[in-house]
């Protein structure tokens, strides 16, 4: 799961690219290389983003589009993650500050894929930790209010 955040033109921008990447991203993944393709983004939010697919060109690897990108990232990843593994997290992280630009990363503790709690069953909904989507929500406020108006 990803949350763009548009800059003034990024809305337009974004909906023209992104049909294009559905090939091999989807969720985190997709708004990394939505957010490296050039649109007008002012922020990223990357939920639990794998950073390479197994059987994909490098070139059209998640990881590929952090040297294309302008804005800030904020990496939400949970430590008990068995889909994305946490270390995708700590991968994207390196790669963001080996490029220069500005990523933060949280990991949530014990919260699985898309922050169910530690040992949820796979493919289960509504199994979301209330604390972990309480801290996201706050991790989220926090990032965009920083973001340039």
């Amino acid at each position: 799961m990803a949350m763009l955040l548009p800059g003034g033109r990024g809305a337009v921008e974004i909906g023209k690219a992104w049909p294009s990447f559905h090939r091999y991203a989807m969720g985190g993944a997709y708004g990394l290389r939505l957010a490296g393709s050039g649109a007008d983004v002012a922020g990223l939010v990357s939920f639990f983003a794998p950073v390479e697919f197994s059987g994909v060109p490098d070139t059209d690897q998640p990881i590929a589009s952090v040297s294309h990108l302008h804005c800030p990232v904020l990496i939400l990843q949970g430590s008990a993650d068995v889909i994305t593994r946490p270390d995708h997290a700590d991968r994207l992280l390196a790669a963001l500050q080996e490029h220069h630009r500005d990523g933060r990363l949280e990991k949530l503790r014990r919260q699985g894929h898309g922050f169910t709690y530690e040992g949820a069953p796979m493919g289960t909904c509504c199994n979301f930790s209330e604390s972990a989507t309480a801290r996201s929500v706050d991790l989220v406020v926090e990032f965009a209010a920083r973001l340039p108006d």
